[in-house]
């Protein structure tokens, strides 16, 4: 049946090929010396190789697919050799900042939010500055994460006083609106007994949410994870510690 397959005009072939994903045509280019030389000559399945293995997606910026190939390779060889084209400073006045998705976001208390796209000529990413002022966001920011790819900030908000241990988590945009596709944009407050200085690690995968609170004097930890679509609380261990 190999051979078969191998009997079919070159064009057909690398259509049938042109479909397999790029773990498959790195497998495929082992089989025999005419599925290596169909791929090898095709500049839009070595792109999809070189995608695939730099964990990069393709952004449909209308290159050709041998300009998308130079493009990824340089890229990788930027990686590889650490060498940069551009050197960017950015102030970091505020007391926090993350750098997540090619976006720096800075929070100043008082003034708000300041996100920084950083630009990249080989993945055709251009320079970007936008503002979301304290005023619009509404809450005192004890820390905060953001997900790019879903228009994702997530603001934890200070507890208001010495007896107040809840948390509020805001679900809003990058721009500083309520997000759309969350049914709840407030997620219900964690009770902590603890009321010692507390760290904060947010992170999010998708739908979920986590945020790890940890007591800075005894070292316990709670972990509570949201689905932030649905508001719903998915899971809450507590109490965790990482001394032993």
């Amino acid at each position: 049946m190999e051979k078969s397959l191998l009997l079919l005009p070159p064009e057909v072939l690398l259509s049938i090929i042109s479909i397999l994903d790029f773990r498959t045509l790195i497998k495929c280019r082992q089989i025999c010396r005419k599925a290596l030389d169909i791929i090898d000559n095709s500049a839009s399945l070595k792109y999809k190789i070189h995608l695939g293995m730099n964990r990069l997606e393709d952004n449909n910026s209308g290159y050709s697919s041998q300009e998308l190939l130079e493009k990824v390779q340089q890229h990788r060889n930027a990686w590889q050799t650490f060498k940069y084209s551009d050197l960017l400073l950015f102030p970091c006045a505020g007391n926090a900042w993350e750098l997540i998705g090619n976006v720096l976001a800075i929070h100043v208390p008082g003034d708000g939010f300041t996100f920084h796209q950083i630009p990249s000529a080989l993945r055709g990413i251009q320079k970007n500055r936008w503002t979301v002022e304290s005023a619009k966001v509404g809450v005192e920011v004890e820390d905060f994460s953001m997900d790019r790819s879903q228009d994702l900030l997530v603001v934890l908000q200070a507890k208001r006083s010495q007896d107040d241990c809840l948390f509020p988590v805001h679900i809003l945009t990058m721009s500083g609106d309520k997000h759309p596709l969350a049914h709840r944009h407030v997620l219900e407050g964690v009770k902590l007994e603890n009321d010692s200085e507390m760290l904060y690690d947010i992170r999010i995968y998708g739908d979920l949410l986590g945020v790890l609170f940890t007591a800075i004097e005894s070292d316990i930890s709670i972990l509570v994870i949201w689905n932030w679509k649905t508001g719903r609380i998915k899971k809450v261990l507590l109490p965790l510690s990482f001394q032993s």
